[in-house]
């Protein structure tokens, strides 16, 4: 039974893994298939990967034949790029060429008389060395009339009409009337034909001109009607009873003034621009019948300028642009100050700044107490950062010791002034000018080949460093020698040099920087003008308002405008309540 028992058992577990190994099979068979489809989806991948890099590398044919035509079209874009390069290199020394002959012969024509040539005839070029190499004693021969081909009129005096000689030939001004006159206003006054007698016809017209200077001062009084209305309220009623008559009152003035803003911008113009005294310009209309009192033109030229005193700040903030080259000097004159211990007015030497802007083409003069103190440096570059030239004052060396965002950059004329001082004292001052005016000459050159920034750089540096490093060698052995020495016209020369040697030298660098500060120094002829004229200010606003006209004119000359027009016009604006003030400035304008 026991054994029955056990044989079930044994039977019951090989049933058992029968079913288990046909579970196995199908499990496998199973797996089979899921092998056979993956494998089969692999390689429908594979084909598909097949295909595309079939297709990539015919666009990857396609793609090379592209780039390589690429590359032939950019070398013959180079080679183009070249031979326009060599042409437009052709036609800058061509122009410079045509240009450098042309003011060689605007010399000629124009210059005093050391620069001219007796004529403008071409003569033929001699070769010395082989007129030397070939000379036998006998006389050299003469040039033939014919070789003198320039077409000029012969002059020839009576003593030489006879003789072979040939004649000497004046240069012509061709049209020289239409040349030499230039005027805007132009009347025209046209003939009545009706007048023309009976027995007369005309043939032709002709004009002939009259130059007329009409100034004039003249007094126009307005008939005003006060009328009443209604409601008692009293009012002006005018109205020209002439048809031609244009003129109305309460136009063209400052409110409350009974003078003609086209007369005070004249006034202003003739004080500031052409450095007359007050007085002279009122005793001017005394010429023309009009009799002015002083105090009263001087208090109605300071109302207007207090108009014009809203420019003023538009006027500065253009003139410190960031990233700005400036060129700034300063200058004396005579201001009437009120001394509190001794209770009395006195005339005291005070300073007016002028800076100047060239790329911006605008000037200001700058008048704070007449100080030129670091004070007022500090103040009024306060937020500046740029470029800026200058000579060797201590002040200006604030620049290099305290500020940063300023580039300062030194004064080669001032150098050389000393030198000139020193040549009585050293004969070694020569040299020293010598070597200078080398490095002026360069700058010439490039002002008269019209370089670049970029050009005037590469040429100093090629050309004026070796002259900058030679002077360097001269002047530092003597400034050491001579240190602690009592110092001399030539030792204080040396000393200057030395010590600015960093900031002179700073323009080979720079093509936008000029070797001097003389374009700051040219801005200090009207004051100095003035100066002689009309002598002082009369007071510190006085002063202030000096500054302030100066600023506007030599603005208005950068910018190729009539100051006395363009004051009258910017003060019709403001009296008519302009408030666009940066839109007034004379920059702005001339655009």
């Amino acid at each position: 039974m026991q054994e029955q028992d056990t044989i079930n058992i044994l039977v019951s577990q090989l049933l058992s893994k029968d079913d288990e190994l046909l579970r196995i099979r199908k499990d496998n068979e199973r797996l089979r298939e899921e092998q056979r489809e993956g494998n089969r989806q692999i390689l429908e991948k594979l084909d598909k990967a097949l295909d595309e890099l079939k297709s990539m590398r015919r666009d990857n044919k396609n793609l090379a034949g592209q780039l390589s035509k690429a590359l032939e079209g950019k070398a013959q874009a180079e080679k183009k790029s070249e031979l326009l390069s060599s042409a437009l290199e052709e036609l800058k020394n061509l122009r410079a060429a045509e240009l450098f002959e042309i003011e060689k012969q605007k010399r000629q024509l124009y210059g005093r008389k050391s620069e001219k040539s007796s004529s403008l005839r071409k003569v033929p070029e001699k070769d010395l060395k082989s007129e030397k190499d070939d000379f036998d004693g006998s006389n050299p021969p003469e040039v033939s009339c014919e070789d003198l081909s320039t077409p000029a009129t012969p002059k020839m005096s009576n003593s030489e009409s006879s003789s072979s000689a040939c004649p000497v030939y004046q240069p012509q001004r061709s049209d020289y009337s239409k040349r030499s006159t230039r005027v805007n206003n132009v009347v025209m006054h046209y003939c009545d034909e009706s007048g023309i007698p009976s027995d007369a016809r005309k043939i032709d017209v002709r004009h002939w001109i009259l130059y007329k200077l009409d100034w004039s001062v003249t007094k126009h009084v307005f008939e005003l009607l006060r009328l009443i209305d209604k409601e008692g309220a009293i009012s002006n009623y005018y109205k020209a009873d002439e048809a031609h008559d244009t003129l109305h009152p309460f136009e063209n003035v400052l409110p409350g003034y009974h003078v003609d803003i086209d007369m005070i911008a004249q006034i202003l113009v003739d004080k500031y621009q052409y450095s007359m005294s007050l007085e002279r310009v009122v005793d001017r209309f005394k010429d023309v019948d009009a009799d002015f009192s002083s105090s009263t033109v001087l208090s109605r030229v300071h109302r207007h300028i207090r108009e014009l005193d809203k420019l003023d700040a538009p006027l500065r903030s253009v003139l410190l642009t960031e990233g700005s080259f400036l060129f700034c000097d300063e200058t004396t004159g005579q201001v009437k100050v009120f001394n509190k211990s001794t209770g009395k007015f006195e005339y005291r030497k005070k300073y007016i700044w002028g800076i100047k802007n060239p790329a911006l083409k605008v000037a200001y003069y700058l008048y704070d107490q007449g100080s030129r103190s670091m004070t007022v440096a500090e103040k009024f570059f306060r937020n500046f950062f740029g470029s800026i030239t200058t000579d060797g004052y201590n002040v200006y060396k604030l620049f290099d010791r305290h500020r940063k965002g300023i580039t300062r950059y030194g004064c080669m004329a001032h150098v050389r002034r000393k030198f000139v001082d020193a040549l009585n004292t050293d004969h070694r001052s020569v040299e020293i000018i010598r070597l200078i005016s080398e490095l002026y000459w360069i700058e010439t050159d490039c002002r008269i080949h019209l370089l670049s920034e970029e050009e005037r750089v590469f040429e100093r540096r090629q050309r004026s460093l070796p002259l900058l490093s030679q002077l360097w060698q001269f002047l530092k052995p003597i400034f050491d020698e001579t240190e602690g020495f009592a110092a001399n016209l030539f030792i204080k020369a040396v000393r200057y040099a030395v010590n600015e040697w960093e900031a002179i030298c700073r323009y080979v660098n720079n093509g936008q920087a000029e070797i001097d500060n003389n374009t700051a120094e040219r801005m200090m002829k009207p004051v100095c003008l003035g100066r002689k004229n009309y002598l002082f200010c009369g007071s510190e606003r006085a002063a202030k308002n000096t500054s302030l006209i100066y600023s506007i004119i030599e603005s208005c000359k950068m910018n190729g405008l009539r100051p006395v027009k363009y004051i009258a016009d910017v003060l019709r604006k403001l009296v008519s309540g302009e408030t666009d003030y940066m839109a007034l400035l004379p920059m702005n304008i001339a655009k």
